[in-house]
């Protein structure tokens, strides 16, 4: 997305107006200019981001950071290395949103000073670009053991304490949120540094371009139970907390519930194979959930209070924010046009653009869809949509979203203004060489998506998908 304009910030200033706008409308909380409780003694964190990494985390002395002066009394400074070891809560929550929030400015590097509020969420006070951080920048990259472009060697580890929180984020992520080896530089990411075409054009290289990558797809779509009395009947009644079809937490009111089924099917380099290993999954679910009357539904707000997500694991291909971007305009843009009303409301807080959350399995999570179970045909484009679009990414350049009043657009739901957007969007992913291997799995959702055809959230997935008639291979339409 566009990097917005940047913006002169005196020492004792907090967030320019123009950036807060920015900020909000991503769902990122930032401190009101002159808002007293920013020199409050609470733990306050500087991130350092490069790309969509975190690089160093500090928790320093609130009254020292905020003023410049020698170190007031209270908790001590700590450096942490997001990538060599496991941070306090705190930390993380302030290094995602440090992420989140130079990512939302479109920038690719920043320092972002957080502080935690009273309800456990972190609100951004302070953010500068690079240029604004001179050699102090530097010498951030040197304590997250990066090598500055030019130098001969990685510069050594900071020298920050070891006795640090091992807390991680749950039970599915990695210790450190930032695993240095999925951020490996890709020939993609080293084209576009050297001075790559206009990232508003449509890709005009040779159509049959071969990609560096052999993306591996995955998944963890939710759905929800709901009774003939409409309401939500919890999925730990039925379902573990592991496997294939498990359990799935959620907050309601202030208090978790494993509200949510999940389904993970096994992953594969084919989407096809991939829906095939979804369909087992759903036939498995079937068989857990005895209770014939309820009714399973998906999309992105199927009830008022529960939003569920159609997130999609990627391995086989490096992090970086110009992927995330790929994935925002080429899969979450296209979706976009066929969710439903309700669907739309549950950002900015759910499915954000660029979300996205570090795996075990060494590849990353895609958090911006909602949930597309709900109904096979679309279940299969979006998962050949990903697979194109990831695995053919340094081809796709159109980025109609990194226009501001375009994410306005995605966040409220006007779908008119970008509808010419979306049908270039397609004619893009037509040129690649992996069209014509999904365009049969494509092709039903294009048509859904250029006619801006809302899917029903309210139907019943066991209906819509035939459970107990679906024959292997087929798609739907």
């Amino acid at each position: 997305m566009a990097a917005i304009t940047k913006q002169r910030v005196s020492k004792h200033e907090y967030i320019p107006k123009q950036w807060a706008d920015r900020l909000a409308l991503h769902g990122v909380r930032c401190a009101a200019v002159g808002d007293p409780e920013s020199r409050t003694n609470r733990p306050q964190y500087e991130v350092a981001v490069s790309d969509v990494r975190a690089l160093v985390v500090k928790e320093k002395a609130t009254e020292a950071w905020m003023s410049g002066a020698v170190a007031a009394p209270g908790p001590r400074e700590r450096c942490y290395v997001p990538d060599e070891e496991p941070l306090p809560r705190t930390a993380q929550q302030a290094a995602r949103m440090a992420v989140r929030a130079i990512y939302a400015l479109g920038w690719k590097e920043g320092v972002v000073g957080l502080r935690i509020e009273e309800d456990r969420q972190p609100t951004v006070i302070r953010i500068r670009e690079r240029a604004e951080c001179g050699d102090r920048f530097v010498e951030w990259l040197r304590a997250g053991s990066i090598r500055e472009p030019g130098s001969s060697a990685a510069a050594s580890p900071s020298a920050g304490p070891s006795s640090v929180g091992s807390q991680s984020v749950g039970s599915q992520d990695v210790d450190s949120p930032y695993a240095g080896s999925l951020y490996t530089d890709s020939p993609y990411a080293k084209s576009q540094n050297a001075g790559s075409p206009n990232i508003g054009s449509p890709y005009t290289g040779s159509p049959n371009a071969d990609s560096p990558y052999t993306v591996m797809i995955g998944m963890d779509p939710e759905f929800v139970l709901v009774s003939p009395e409409g309401k939500i009947v919890p999925a730990s009644r039925f379902l573990d907390k592991r496997g294939m079809v498990i359990c799935d937490e959620a907050v309601v009111n202030g208090k978790m519930f494993h509200l949510l089924a999940e389904l993970r099917p096994a992953p594969h380099v084919d989407p096809l194979e991939a829906l095939h290993n979804l369909h087992r999954a759903l036939r498995l679910a079937e068989r857990k959930i005895s209770d014939k009357r309820l009714v399973w539904k998906a999309g992105g707000l199927p009830h008022e209070l529960l939003p569920t997500g159609g997130h999609i694991h990627f391995s086989g291909v490096p992090l970086s924010g110009e992927l995330l971007r790929v994935l925002d305009n080429y899969v979450a843009l296209p979706l976009w046009m066929v969710e439903d009303e309700r669907s739309l409301r549950r950002r900015p807080r759910f499915g954000f653009l660029g979300d996205f959350r570090v795996k075990k399995h060494g590849g990353f999570e895609y958090r911006t869809l909602p949930s597309w179970l709900v109904a096979p045909h679309i279940a299969a484009g979006v998962l050949a949509l990903a697979k194109t679009a990831a695995e053919q990414h340094g081809m796709l350049r159109l980025r109609p979203l990194a226009d501001e009043s375009a994410q306005r657009d995605f966040y409220t739901g006007e779908k008119r203004r970008l509808g010419g957007e979306v049908e270039r969007i397609w004619a893009d992913l037509e040129r690649t060489p992996l069209w014509s291997r999904y365009e049969k799995l494509l092709k039903p959702l294009r048509r859904l998506s250029l006619e801006g055809r809302p899917w029903n959230s309210d139907a019943d997935l066991r209906k819509v998908w035939k459970l107990d008639r679906l024959q292997t291979g087929s798609t739907g339409g």
